[in-house]
């Protein structure tokens, strides 16, 4: 992860060293920082939402049942973005940014957990990664992630039926990343909070777990950024805003199938952003790899 994250900062570093060769261009400076929050707006939510997603649509009851119901493990996620923009204006300003093409695909990572109900059928996940402050020459890049979700049984699994359930969750994403030389200096600040509807439904074959769900998602973001040149005469800019557009809901189609061998789960998944699919082309995909009863 760390090296796909360096990946990230270089293309920030990129357009910064092109804004310090054209620093009266204030507002391709802050078109193409508030293009990359956007971005961020729109996929980082549906890129770590992945992370939490069993292949159960409900794991069972820690109680009463014979055998408690829990589980937790590592999860890897990647989702494609448009990035565009980044290299429209980096082609503007006459700079060229290996790796940075119309699209790119942003990872993650994170660590899961999952505990079944008591009497009621229901579970509760969580999830959680915090990179520290990964720092090479000039920049230092850094990723936080928290979620947490519930989810109730509204058919559970026998022999016969599938399982279906319904649940809702939240999500925590934040992205810092500053650049810091002896002529320019520049810090970018974006997080976002995400509220979503859930419904799932699963049927478990021996070994293998089927399973499709729905999504709808909205969120809240906001994004803080600076930036100062002292050459060529000096020049700064900065702005701040708060709300990505929270009334926006994101549908998002999602569906995969886990293996179960012993006490080891090991569960692909594939997400499609139906609301963007067309302009933006937000799809994604998760390997999660877990223990559990």
């Amino acid at each position: 992860m760390k090296i796909n994250l360096k990946k990230t900062a270089v293309c920030l570093v990129s357009m910064v060293l092109a804004f310090s060769a054209y620093g009266q261009n204030k507002k391709i400076i802050g078109d193409a920082y508030d293009y990359v929050g956007k971005e961020f707006a729109l996929s980082l939510p549906q890129l770590t939402g992945m992370q939490n997603i069993y292949a159960d649509a409900h794991i069972g009851k820690i109680f009463p049942t014979a055998i408690p119901h829990f589980a937790g493990g590592i999860d890897v996620s990647a989702v494609r973005v448009d990035t565009s923009g980044i290299a429209d204006v980096l082609s503007e300003l006459g700079v060229s940014a290996d790796g940075v093409g119309n699209q790119m695909f942003l990872p993650s990572a994170a660590v899961d957990f999952r505990l079944g109900g008591v009497i009621l059928p229901f579970d509760v996940g969580f999830m959680f990664l915090k990179t520290p402050d990964i720092s090479f020459k000039d920049v230092s890049f850094g990723f936080t992630t928290f979620g947490a979700d519930i989810r109730y049984a509204i058919l559970e699994r026998d022999l016969v039926l599938p399982c279906v359930s319904v649940g809702f969750g939240y999500l925590y994403n934040g992205v810092n990343f500053s650049y810091d030389s002896k002529n320019v200096k520049t810090k970018f600040d974006f997080s976002s909070h995400s509220l979503y509807a859930t419904a799932q439904i699963s049927k478990k074959f021996i070994f293998l777990t089927p399973f499709a769900g729905l999504r709808l998602m909205t969120s809240t973001s906001s994004l803080d950024w600076d930036w100062s040149i002292s050459v060529a005469g000096g020049d700064s800019g900065s702005w701040s805003s708060d709300g990505f557009d929270f009334g926006n809901i994101q549908t998002q189609l999602f569906g995969g199938v886990g293996f179960d061998f012993l006490v080891f789960q090991l569960t692909g998944s594939v997400m499609a952003d139906m609301t963007h699919l067309n302009d933006k082309k937000f799809l994604s995909g998760c390997l999660s790899i877990r223990a559990g009863l």
